[in-house]
């Protein structure tokens, strides 16, 4: 999904759940940061993105990595 702004490579959902996914190399990890610290709308994508993982490690029981836990379960088609 893009931004109204969608010039800009950093207001997209995928850069936000790359950054959240710790995807990203050091230096596009720090623009990112800054861009975060500044646009509102990705600023609220990241918490919602922070809060959903919070709800799953509850819901899933995990203390720890859900996103191992989660690597370790794939989801099957039914």
């Amino acid at each position: 999904m893009s931004r109204p702004n969608s010039n800009d490579r950093q207001c997209q959902s995928k850069n936000v759940q790359e950054f959240f996914d710790n995807e990203m190399d050091a230096s596009t990890n720090a623009l990112m940061r800054a861009h975060i610290a500044e646009c509102a709308v990705c600023a609220a994508e990241l918490k919602a993105l922070e809060h959903l993982h919070s709800l799953m490690r509850l819901a899933l029981g995990f203390t720890s990595d859900l996103t191992g836990a989660l690597q370790r379960y794939p989801m099957t088609s039914h």
